[in-house]
């Protein structure tokens, strides 16, 4: 009997693997990091019971996954790293001695056979779909307004932009508003992560933005030539470490160019940066002219004007000299 028991719980035991596995492919060992960033970046878990199976229930909404170091898993959209040879990934899963998980920087790969992508709709609310784009962190693609919201979905970005001519989502949670797209395309495959706020729904990835364009020309923000006393003069770099202006400081989500002239009001100079800091002087202590395009963050108290950008100061210089 007891021999009887043993075989039906073997036999139990493989097809339980067989049909985990059905579902996916193993593409062969890889490197664990290209360029010091991840291969697998979408999200990833660890377990002293890691097996294959486990790894393949918590990726089952990515395209591909894989085990590293015995105990690691890693989920991701792409798979843009090197292939090694095979006996680099020689270290066996914490949780099935028999089954192969990585190795330090290595990792067994497998493709999710049954992925289905997030898609890009073609419209959304009165916005079309233009395409995937590279997003720089130092340069936003977009980077008049932005918001981070865990529940993203494309519905809620387009309505957080409706006065832009541009919207962009990436990396699952974030919405980026813009007038301008001077940015590099990339193949589709790259901003495949889903949308926190809804799993059938594309948002960008690491990176990369799921652009969408107004079907109707909106009216773009710009800086008043005068107010309160100051005229426009020029858009100029500045740095938390080296301020250009470094009398008096105001920050808020309710900031607009009045606003800050007014708070300024006495000094030679006001400036604005990244919607919603005013900054005081006397003396532009350092730094120098940008091209106008750098300036081009809205103000958060009026999307109509212009308040600078990160390290970027809309400047603005008293009449009365």
């Amino acid at each position: 009997m007891a021999s009887t028991r043993s075989s039906l719980k073997a036999a139990s035991l493989f097809l339980l693997f067989s049909s985990i596995h059905a579902a996916s492919t193993y593409e062969g060992c890889y490197k664990g990091t290209v360029n010091n960033e991840r291969t697998l970046n979408l999200y990833n878990t660890a377990s002293n019971d890691m097996t294959v199976q486990m790894c393949a229930t918590f990726c089952a909404d990515a395209e591909y996954f894989g085990l590293e170091y015995g105990r690691e898993c890693y989920c991701g959209q792409t798979n843009a790293a090197s292939q090694v040879a095979e006996s680099e990934c020689s270290f066996a899963c914490s949780g099935n001695i028999s089954q192969k998980c990585g190795a330090g920087g290595r990792l067994s790969l497998y493709h999710n056979d049954d992925y289905v992508p997030p898609s890009s709709p073609a419209e959304v609310g009165d916005y079309i779909y233009v395409d995937c784009y590279v997003d720089d962190l130092d340069n936003r693609t977009l980077p008049s307004k932005v918001k981070y919201d865990p529940d993203l979905t494309l519905e809620k970005c387009a309505a957080f932009c409706s006065e832009y001519e541009f919207f962009g989502v990436e990396y699952s949670s974030q919405c980026y508003c813009g007038n301008d797209l001077t940015a590099q395309v990339r193949p589709e495959e790259e901003c495949r992560q889903r949308c926190g706020g809804n799993r059938n729904q594309a948002c960008g990835d690491s990176k990369r933005l799921n652009i969408y364009a107004s079907k109707e020309p909106r009216d773009k923000p710009g800086n008043p030539s005068d107010v309160c006393g100051y005229s426009y003069k020029y858009c100029y770099t500045d740095h938390r470490d080296a301020r250009a202006l470094r009398a008096d400081v105001k920050r808020g989500n309710d900031m607009t160019v009045e606003t800050c002239a007014a708070y300024c009001d006495g000094y030679l100079y006001f400036g604005l940066e990244n919607g919603g800091e005013c900054y005081c002087g006397d003396v532009l202590e350092a730094g120098q002219v940008a091209p106008e395009k750098d300036c081009s963050r809205a103000c958060e108290g009026d999307s109509k004007q212009l308040c600078g950008a990160p390290d970027r100061l809309s400047i603005y210089i008293s009449d009365v000299q």
